[in-house]
């Protein structure tokens, strides 16, 4: 296993920014530049991290490095709105907010005895703010350790990344395709009209 994953090395920039094109225009043409920053939470307590054993067991190696570095964060929050590309919930409310994805799902129809057993046993760690779509870390079996992504609109069994470090890289190496991929919720604001500005390229002070 790597060393704890601390997203401060790899996202704190002086100057976050997205090329965007606004939602509509075929030609994708980058006509704004949308300014973000990143909440990192405190690093999380001796009893917070006892409770994420306690819900994850052996399942949650990889994430107890990350969350004793920031205990939730949220990333790629935009400075003229509230949208923003990946939240991670604190500890605390990870029971919480398992038990709100399962009776959203439920309220839609959805049958959740019918749904995987990483579904049923996961843990609910993370969102894609304002999309009601949820990041689930696997507890059992073959699952256990896995991330997958619950998409209201488009369900898919498969994990999308097989531990936390995984899920983070890809994140970090292509932030814009990250959240294309995960139906493409994030729309930035130019604060002065009502169109929606989606991120296309993430420009860094390192790469401007």
């Amino acid at each position: 296993m790597r060393s704890p994953i601390s997203i401060q090395p790899n996202l704190e920039l002086l100057s976050p920014t997205f090329r965007c094109y606004y939602a509509g225009d075929r030609s994708q043409n980058l006509g704004f530049t949308a300014h973000v920053r990143h909440l990192l939470g405190e690093p999380a307590t001796a009893a917070a991290l006892a409770q994420l054993d306690s819900q994850l067991g052996a399942a949650g190696a990889s994430l107890r490095g990350l969350f004793s570095l920031h205990d939730g964060m949220t990333l790629f929050r935009d400075t003229k709105s509230d949208a923003a590309g990946f939240e991670l919930f604190a500890i605390a409310d990870w029971p919480s907010k398992t038990a709100e994805m399962r009776e959203s799902l439920e309220a839609m129809g959805v049958d959740l005895a019918d749904m995987p057993e990483w579904f049923n046993t996961g843990v609910v760690i993370g969102q894609v703010p304002e999309s009601a779509n949820y990041f689930v870390v696997g507890t059992a079996g073959d699952s256990a350790g896995r991330l997958y992504y619950v998409d209201h609109d488009g369900f898919v069994e498969d994990p999308i990344a097989d531990d936390a470090e995984a899920l983070m890289d890809s994140l970090v190496v292509d932030p814009a395709q990250f959240m294309y991929d995960r139906g493409c919720y994030t729309r930035y604001s130019d604060g002065e009209t009502n169109k929606q500005w989606i991120p296309k390229q993430y420009v860094n002070a390192a790469s401007s």
